[in-house]
């Protein structure tokens, strides 16, 4: 994920630092960020506890206010992920299936998490144009209290 980052950001003539970080440890001093964006992260990580500590060092990094933009992936649209809960989905490399696991979340499940993380809800699934692609996604923008 560094390598494309690093060829977005070439391809878009900008300037990026790039980590590689665990999300449940997060490398960044607290209150280092006025904004934060975690597209398609947290779904992976397995066990409940393990995510939320990952919520929760997501709320530390922010600034008192920051906010962050936080999107999962919607599988129950999908028919064999009906329900909530632990499964291994299929994810095609060079033609070969390699199997992932991935958390199927309820929107009201997340947000639970979220706020039981110390984070105030501004608005689930924003309907902002630049925002289109993940619609299909659940996804919640959220603030650390001040």
């Amino acid at each position: 994920m560094l390598r494309y980052g690093q060829k977005y950001a070439a391809k878009f003539r900008f300037s990026a630092v790039l980590v590689l970080g665990d999300a449940v440890r997060l490398p960044f001093d607290d209150n280092t960020f006025d904004h934060a964006i975690a597209i398609a992260i947290y779904h992976h990580i397995k066990d409940e506890n393990c995510r939320l500590q990952a919520y929760r060092e997501l709320h530390r990094v922010l600034k008192s206010g920051g906010e962050a933009f936080i999107t999962v992936w919607n599988l129950r649209r999908s028919s064999p992920f009906s329900k909530s809960g632990e499964v291994m989905v299929p994810w095609m490399v060079r033609g070969k299936a390699v199997y992932r696991y991935v958390y199927v979340y309820r929107p009201t499940e997340l947000r639970r998490e979220l706020m039981k993380s110390g984070f105030r809800v501004l608005s689930q699934q924003p309907r902002v144009s630049f925002l289109a692609p993940f619609y299909r996604n659940i996804a919640f923008l959220v603030a650390k209290r001040s």
